[in-house]
């Protein structure tokens, strides 16, 4: 660094936030997975700790248990013929064993794509296109999604005898998790080797696969890991981050969830309470009963909190921490947040799929300042204005790769922001084409593309309008052919098969030509 004044470097031009720069690996031949079970690391005290626990059926995995079982499931897969450099789609809605089965197939070599369940038929097929997956983890209430693509399917959950798989070839995930552990082979995998395929509408507006790294991984653990040492110092204002149980009602098949549970909050030993899909009665139900205190939010869950009268009939006197991310909140809903919780810390972070999730974030511990309420917090340890284990690109897409990563290697994110004095980062709009829906990125250009495949549609133009709960809305403005006469309610319809309901518009305007 060159001459710095506060959070400054003047000589380089570039921001840091408050922590020290953090070592990283050097050994080439680590991975994820035994990075983080290392035993420079790993917790025997923790042993009989509850690690994951199925908020519905209380069923769980405990912290000595995690190894073992992320060893058989890779064993089952290996048997199936799983290999370094083999794609896995993982197509489910949140369990416990989720990041179990994200670590034993990056514990092979193989590579780990998600996919959100409620994906179209064509953002299925540009997916597979481009992810060249072989293997599938899905379950029956999404095999249909994917049967059709020739891959080895593992279903987890009830199978039963339902008449759709009868004529399925597929091997139960019980099966996996009923394998042997001991024999388990190691891999050589390299912190360079492909760990994961996160697609994302990254920074130019269309759907691509961002190809993250070991590497990549392990550069956010160890950073983040400052942040568990800093908790555990006495004067800290937060609960000990081994100490958390933490509420997990955010989507694992998003960066956001993966990266927090599968590698940070496995890694620390906090306790996860996992909802398997998001219902705020069901949310506030687990934070009453497993008496949570923390949780990884998203905006629409802070609205809820702030907002939602039913709020005042659960006891949620168990929180002590909120970190939400995914979009910036407005002023108007920290404050109504902070007047019914004034007693829990809560902060904002920012990140991307590009950057293995967050790169700002805040804590509440010694010799930190407090992060300014509206800004998503300080930059953590090896980050200067730009992440220094950046990913590697975007998979079979190299005009994307390089309109993004510059040649100096610099991720651009699109993003309008400033930094305080202090170095907290406000984000103040987005310069790129993309509506930030709740946690969501939606691409105006895929919505686009839809609307003008149908007949009676020439021309259409998406774009962005505010909304406080989800932060934007996409609407679509139209024009129709003379002979044209849709309604609303026909174009919503249209557009709902062929992409994610969560990025539709609840309205739409139209321009007729006669």
């Amino acid at each position: 660094m060159g001459q710095q004044k506060g959070f400054y470097d003047a000589e380089h031009a570039t921001y840091h936030g408050p922590w020290p720069q953090v070592h990283l690996p050097e050994q080439a031949n680590m991975n994820l997975v035994t990075y983080l079970f290392s035993p420079a690391y790993y917790k025997p005290e923790f042993a009989s700790k509850k690690i994951l626990i199925d908020s519905e059926t209380e069923e769980f995995v405990t912290y000595g248990e995690l190894h073992e079982t992320v060893k058989r499931v890779a064993n089952g897969l290996a048997d199936l013929g799983l290999r370094k450099g083999n794609v896995v789609v993982i197509l489910l809605n949140n369990t416990i064993y989720y990041p179990i089965m994200f670590l034993a197939i990056v514990s092979l070599g193989a590579i780990v794509t998600t996919m959100n369940p409620l994906s179209s038929k064509h953002e299925i097929a540009n997916q597979m296109r481009l992810s060249g997956a072989q293997f599938a983890i899905t379950s029956a209430q999404y095999v249909e999604k994917v049967r059709d693509y020739g891959m080895v399917l593992i279903l987890y959950g009830d199978v039963g005898r339902q008449r759709e798989l009868a004529d399925l070839s597929y091997t139960p995930f019980t099966i996996l998790l009923a394998g042997d552990s001991t024999d388990f082979s190691e891999v050589q995998v390299l912190q360079s080797d492909t760990a994961a395929l996160m697609f994302s509408s990254g920074t130019t507006g269309v759907t691509k696969g961002v190809i993250l790294t070991h590497r990549n991984f392990i550069a956010l653990q160890a950073a983040m890991n400052k942040f568990e040492e800093d908790s555990r110092d006495p004067a800290s204002e937060c609960l000990a981050y081994h100490d958390l149980i933490s509420l997990v009602p955010i989507p694992l098949f998003h960066i956001y969830g993966l990266c927090t549970v599968a590698g940070l909050q496995l890694r620390w030993g906090c306790t996860n309470v996992v909802l398997n899909k998001f219902d705020f009665v069901g949310m506030l139900h687990a934070i009453e009963k497993f008496r949570c205190t923390s949780i990884p939010a998203v905006p629409p869950i802070i609205v809820a909190l702030a907002k939602q009268p039913i709020v005042e009939k659960f006891d949620l006197s168990s929180l002590k921490m909120i970190g939400c991310g995914g979009a910036s909140l407005s002023k108007g809903v920290i404050e109504d947040f902070r007047s019914r919780f004034a007693d829990i810390k809560f902060s904002q972070g920012y990140g991307m799929t590009e950057t293995v999730s967050v790169i700002c974030a805040s804590n509440h511990t010694p010799n930190v300042p407090v992060a300014p309420y509206g800004s998503v917090g300080y930059l953590i340890p090896n980050i200067e204005a730009k992440i220094i284990e950046v990913g590697t690109g975007y998979v079979n897409d190299p005009e994307a790769t390089s309109a993004t990563i510059d040649a100096d290697g610099w991720l651009h994110t699109g993003d309008l922001a400033y930094f305080t004095e202090t170095g907290a980062l406000f984000i103040l709009d987005r310069i790129k084409e993309l509506i930030k829906y709740k946690a969501y990125q939606v691409a105006p250009a895929e919505i686009e593309k839809v609307l003008i495949q149908h007949p009676d549609i020439s021309e259409a133009v998406v774009v962005p309008v505010p909304d406080e709960e989800a932060g934007q809305l996409p609407v679509a403005c139209v024009v129709l052919n003379s002979n044209g006469s849709l309604t609303e309610s026909e174009i919503t319809s249209f557009v709902a098969k062929e992409v994610v309901v969560p990025s539709l518009s609840k309205s739409f305007k139209f321009t007729q030509i006669v």
